[in-house]
């Protein structure tokens, strides 16, 4: 399988975009990973609908990310350094309900992130 220059330059410029579903607002009853390029929760907001795929998705400059499941499932997202989802980072852990938030220690260049496996 080939990729073309523009498919190649569109999931450079928008990975998260291209690939996963965008899941809006993060409150709502379904699985959520919203994640910022600014410290505090700020700058450029990015989210998307997680699967059990657990896919490498590439962002640069991630400084927080907010996860939540549902009632019964969770989100769980594993940060990395690089842009392989090799450089281990940490992680949110597995969050249920309005989930929770992870501000990792360094700015992450990848993640993998899970729904109800």
């Amino acid at each position: 399988m080939q990729i073309n220059s523009f498919a190649l330059t569109l999931l450079t410029l928008y990975p998260l975009t291209a690939l996963a579903a965008n899941c809006g607002t993060i409150g709502g009853a379904n699985q959520c990973v919203k994640f910022w390029t600014g410290s505090g929760y700020s700058g450029n907001a990015i989210s998307y609908k997680p699967t059990c795929n657990g896919n490498c998705y590439q962002y640069d400059n991630v400084r927080s990310i907010q996860v939540r499941g549902n009632d019964v499932q969770g989100t769980n997202c594993v940060l990395y350094s690089d842009s392989r989802c090799q450089g281990y980072i940490g992680e949110t852990g597995n969050k249920r309900g309005d989930g929770g938030c992870y501000v990792p220690p360094v700015p992450a260049y990848s993640m993998k992130c899970w729904f109800g496996c």
